[in-house]
């Protein structure tokens, strides 16, 4: 998994002084944070702030989706793109921000190291729920839930949730 490789001490990930990681559980509005976050920086990005994919392939990727090959197709870079990724020079300090996106919990790659800064977008919790349920009952999946079904609907949905990995988002 991903995510692995980049917690891994092995990792050839490299932060670098200023990173921006705009972090949240999932369905908490981070793409939407990441459209106002390109708008602040006056990256075209905003212009299309719904659309996740060109916003994580051209403005803020998520380093724990792996290149599959899609190319501007996919949502994933490799691990060369993410630290060759050029940042944006917002007209301070003659310095270039990289900004990324996560759904991993505050450890890992997504920990203080002295060199990044965090936006962490929470939700109501009910709210988010909500909204993931729209999207893996509309798509049938979502973010790795394919291995439940939800055949018995809202019920078994927030059941098996309830189990789901998920703990170290409720420390934030």
């Amino acid at each position: 998994e991903r995510a692995h490789e980049l917690a891994s001490p092995s990792s050839s990930f490299q932060h670098k002084q200023g990173d921006v990681w705009v972090a949240s559980y999932v369905k908490s509005g981070t793409t939407w944070t990441i459209g106002i976050l390109a708008a602040l920086v006056g990256h075209p990005a905003a212009e299309y702030a719904g659309n996740l994919q060109k916003v994580t392939r051209l403005f803020c990727p998520q380093p724990e989706l792996p290149d599959l090959g899609f190319g501007d197709d996919g949502f994933g870079h490799s691990m060369e793109q993410l630290n060759d990724w050029s940042g944006i020079d917002i007209g301070t300090n003659n310095r270039n921000y990289r900004y990324f996106k996560s759904h991993w919990p505050s450890k890992d790659h997504v920990v203080s190291n002295g060199k990044s800064k965090f936006i962490y977008v929470l939700r109501n919790a009910q709210d988010q729920l909500v909204s993931h349920w729209n999207q893996v009952y509309g798509m049938g999946f979502h973010y790795g839930t394919e291995d439940m079904t939800f055949e018995g609907g809202w019920d078994d949905f927030v059941q098996d949730l309830v189990g789901w990995e998920c703990g170290e988002w409720l420390l934030l």
